[in-house]
Parts: structure tokens; C-alpha cells; sequence
């Protein structure tokens, strides 16, 4: 076992921090340079976290070196937050590579993709493959999970469900508190914009972030987390690859709270004089949002 194990939080802090930095796929790259791999993903985010990873660079050396116990897996609900899941090809199967340096191994498997579960209730499995990161919510081909021996991983660890970042996550204020010690469960949301346009997803919580991805207005995402007056959300932009990041709070619709009723003013009611007052005091309204959103940093 490894005497300094880094924790399961900033481990998957570090994953996620690389997932933000949108690499592209390249066999050996580990988010140094912009681009990564399957195992690269789980070797960067280690020593982001200054945790070592002394061994290859390799899926197959990571099932067969650094699982405390590779299982094989046949059910999602006996996943844990944090594990380690492996796709395999068995002897004989088509795309069976298995590296000549274990192919003296009683273990004949060839465990050729590796990724990360961040939350089991919904599903959400996070892998590098071609073209960038990508979040699976279904089990399908991955075959086997356990633990490294290089995250440490608490009891608490194996139900939180939460990519954390930006420190301890807090919900928004509005929501019911979690319990001490707790973290905010992945919460259905919906993303819209006041004048449809896209909503501008940023691999930080700063309107300065330069790296940002464009998220059609109507998109249904998950809340993963909020800080301030940014959520930290997962949603798909507009070329359909899942993305994870953070936006502003004002562009969240959150499903589980009722949207109150728009008020109605029966048009037959109003003189003209009336309705141009309403207009000309809404028009008044958005001048002070504007103002306000200024002082804030903008609206995206």
C-alpha cells in the first residue's frame, strides 16, 4: 500500500481540473501539454495532486499493479465514487492486444480502457478517449472496477457523488442544506437564457476565462455544485460533447422547484397610457440588471 495515498477530494479535483482544460487524445499524454490518454487522465490527476505514479504508462500495468482488488463488475450499485473501472478483451476477442510483457500473466486479459466513477446514482463514468473527455451514464462495456492504491478512500467517500472543486462545494442558497459533513447530490436542471442565445459554460468560475464552451439555451444538465454566484454544472454544448464547468447562477433553472406563474394582465383592462407606463418601468428594470451585472463581471 502506498504510505502517502492523496484523498479521494483532490483526487477528483484534479480530474476534473484536467477535464476543464478540454485536451485532445494522444497516446502517452498525461495533461502536461494539452493532451492526454485513458490512464493519462488518472496519472495526471495524481500528481497534480503530488501523489507519484511510478510505474508505466499503461491501463494494463494499472489493473494488474495498482488495484487493491480488481473485481468484475456486473451491477453499476456496487460501484464507489472514486474507483477505478476497466473496459477488457479476452483471448481471442477482436482488438485483443494484450502487451507482450504480461502475456505470461494467468491473468490473459487485456484491460485497454480505464475511467473514473464520479457518481453512481445517476451513473457517470469520466474517461479520455477521441476526440476529448467524455462522461459515460450507462454501464456497457466497462467490465471490472477497484481501488488504487494511490487514492485514499474514506468511508464517507464511497456516497459522495460530487466532482468537488473550487475547495468544499456549498449548494445554492436557496436549496435545503446538506447535512454536516455532507455534499450536494447531482440535481436535474435545465439551462436558459433570456434571449435564447447560447449560455457560455467556463472551465472556471471567472467571466475572464478565456476557455469556455457555448450551451444552447433549453439544454437539460446536472448541478453538481455552486460557489457564490456560480454553478458548477454538466451539460452538452453545442458540437454534443458533454462538458463540465461553471456559469453564472441567474442562467440555472432548477427542475424540482415550481416556476411561479407569470402574473396576466388582461389586455381589454389596460388603457395605452397604462401599458406604456408598465413597458417604460420594465425597460427602467433591465437598465438596473444591466447595471448590476456590470459590477458582477457580465451576464455570461
Amino acid at each position: 500500500m502506498n504510505k502517502n495515498p492523496i484523498s479521494l477530494t483532490l483526487f477528483l479535483e484534479k480530474i476534473n481540473q484536467i477535464a476543464a482544460e478540454n485536451p485532445s487524445y494522444r497516446l502517452g499524454g498525461s495533461g502536461t501539454d494539452g493532451t492526454c490518454d485513458c490512464i493519462g487522465l488518472i496519472i495526471g490527476a495524481i500528481r497534480r495532486a503530488g501523489g507519484k505514479w511510478p510505474g508505466l504508462h499503461g491501463s494494463n500495468y494499472a489493473a494488474r499493479n495498482e488495484i487493491l482488488d480488481l473485481k468484475t463488475l456486473t451491477d453499476p450499485n456496487a460501484l464507489s465514487v472514486g474507483e477505478l473501472v476497466f473496459k477488457h478483451r479476452s483471448p481471442g476477442r477482436t482488438g485483443y492486444n494484450l502487451p507482450e510483457r504480461y502475456r505470461s500473466s494467468p491473468d490473459r486479459n487485456d484491460y485497454y480502457h480505464v475511467g473514473v466513477v464520479l457518481s453512481v446514482r445517476p451513473l457517470r463514468i469520466i474517461h479520455m478517449t477521441t476526440p476529448s473527455v467524455t462522461v459515460d451514464i450507462k454501464l456497457g462495456k466497462w467490465s471490472h472496477h477497484g481501488w488504487c492504491r494511490r487514492i485514499h478512500s474514506a468511508p464517507s467517500d464511497s456516497v459522495n457523488p460530487v466532482i468537488p472543486s473550487q475547495g468544499v462545494p456549498d449548494i445554492p442558497s436557496h436549496s435545503p442544506s446538506p447535512s454536516k459533513g455532507g455534499a450536494p447530490m447531482p440535481e436535474s436542471i435545465s439551462i436558459e437564457s433570456t434571449n435564447g442565445y447560447p449560455v457560455k459554460l467556463r472551465a472556471n468560475p471567472k467571466t475572464t476565462c478565456s476557455l469556455y464552451w457555448e450551451i444552447p439555451s433549453g439544454t437539460s444538465g446536472m448541478l453538481l455544485a455552486s460557489d457564490g454566484d456560480w454553478c458548477q454544472v454538466e451539460a452538452t454544448d453545442l458540437n454534443g460533447q458533454t462538458r463540465t464547468g461553471w456559469m453564472k447562477t441567474v442562467f440555472i433553472v432548477r427542475q424540482s422547484a415550481s416556476a411561479p406563474a407569470s402574473p396576466s394582465f388582461p389586455s381589454e383592462s389596460l388603457s395605452p397610457e397604462a401599458a406604456a407606463q408598465i413597458l417604460s418601468a420594465l425597460a427602467r428594470i433591465e437598465d438596473q440588471l444591466d447595471a448590476i451585472y456590470d459590477v458582477l463581471g457580465g451576464r455570461g
